[in-house]
């Protein structure tokens, strides 16, 4: 039986970006839990994610209404 992975593509559901987070990889931290981004403001799910390299964090900007918000616990020190 061969095995055929299917990569997300653009505009594949939160399910299945989750699960593609959440599957074991050989280097780096294991994902263990997967949260959709809805903006408080407009309720945009669509942004563009920033890594910021000094500081080690990653903010997002909503793309309906342009509101930014670190990611996770980046925002923490």
């Amino acid at each position: 039986m061969t095995e055929i992975t299917v990569e997300p593509t653009y505009r594949s559901s939160f399910e299945d970006l989750a699960a593609f987070l959440k599957r074991p990889k050989s280097a780096g931290y294991p994902v263990h839990e997967a949260h959709e981004c809805i903006c408080r403001t407009c309720s945009g799910r669509r942004f563009e994610a920033q890594l910021m390299d000094t500081e080690s964090a990653v903010h997002h900007t909503y793309l309906d209404c342009e509101r930014h918000e670190f990611t996770a616990d980046s925002g923490c020190a």
